[in-house]
């Protein structure tokens, strides 16, 4: 429930006749006041909520997938304001704010025993200013943010320990069109912003390299 008192709530519903996983705000008597889309997994279940939404004092509403890597910042009238991709983490279970209006994330990575690590991140707002996590114990190359974008976006990577970065951004065909980082960086949270200006629409995957850790993400530039 919001400070308005509006019950907010995640659903399934059939959308053209395709299953869609939304987050549904209803009034006092249950008039509908919005619904929004959750889509940006390839698999429904990325976007599948099954944990409790939590909402601010300016009536913003966040979620998480508890299947997915992605987590959701809605304004009160239910438009998406970000959306942030935590990669190969697990997200644990419903975010709490703190009295500064920090967001606090809770998530894990699990896989065989004896192998399990868990993380806390926190978010100040939007994505592109996340703090630093109480340990940064795993490799990371997050979504970029905005995504689709045009001209600019910034690129969130975490590196556990220090060594040389290499981050490159390649076109569909696997041309490199930009080098963002090659040098030695020290272990945390890291951000730098990809100007695309003199490049055509198109989807483009930027790549991450450190200390054997490799990771890939798609992004989408739109003009």
């Amino acid at each position: 429930m919001d400070k308005n008192g509006n019950i907010i709530f995640h659903a399934f519903l059939i959308i053209n006749g395709v299953q869609k996983s939304v987050i549904i705000s209803l009034d006092y008597y249950g008039n509908l006041n919005w619904i929004t889309t959750l889509d940006l997994g390839i698999n429904i279940f990325d976007n599948w909520i099954n944990h409790e939404l939590v909402c601010d004092a300016e009536g913003k509403v966040y979620c998480g997938s508890s299947n997915g890597p992605y987590f959701y910042c809605l304004d009160s009238d239910g438009t998406i304001l970000w959306t942030l991709d935590i990669g190969d983490l697990e997200y644990d279970s419903c975010p709490a704010i703190g009295s500064d209006g920090t967001l606090y994330i809770g998530s894990h990575i699990s896989s065989t025993f004896p192998y399990h690590t868990q993380n806390l991140i926190a978010v100040k707002d939007k994505p592109n200013s996340i703090s630093e996590y109480t340990v940064v114990n795993e490799y990371n190359l997050f979504q970029n943010f905005p995504n689709p974008f045009n001209p600019s976006t910034v690129i969130n990577y975490a590196v556990k320990e220090a060594g040389l970065v290499r981050l490159k951004v390649y076109d569909i065909l696997g041309a490199e069109v930009a080098e963002l980082v090659n040098e030695t960086k020290e272990a945390g949270n890291h951000t730098i912003e990809f100007n695309a200006s003199q490049l055509p629409s198109g989807v483009y995957i930027y790549t991450l390299q450190v200390n054997g850790f490799t990771g890939s993400k798609k992004m989408l530039l739109m003009k």
